[in-house]
């Protein structure tokens, strides 16, 4: 729970650094995130002794949740930039 939190945390630092401004992006960043997740967990099957569908299977919850939360929050910034060039454009 403490690392989705802090995955959640971080994929919402790159958005914004990345200036993503739709949720398409968002998901794009959100794959890219669970993909380096991946790359770095891969040698935890092979010590700790577990079957690899196993492993797949927590990595796919990494993808979907990281995907999602991605695509929301590339909807947010959407929203954010939509509304700042709303009250830009009034002044």
């Amino acid at each position: 729970m403490v690392g989705s939190a802090l995955a959640v945390i971080l994929l919402r630092t790159l958005l914004i650094v990345l200036k993503v401004g739709n949720a398409m992006d968002g998901v794009f960043v959100g794959v890219l995130l669970s993909g380096v997740d991946t790359v770095f967990g891969i040698m935890h099957p092979f010590f700790e002794d577990r079957p690899i569908a196993l492993y797949f299977i927590h990595q796919g919850y990494h993808l979907w949740c990281l995907s999602i939360a991605g695509g929301i929050l590339g909807f947010a910034n959407y929203i954010e930039n939509a509304r700042m060039s709303s009250i830009i454009y009034f002044l």
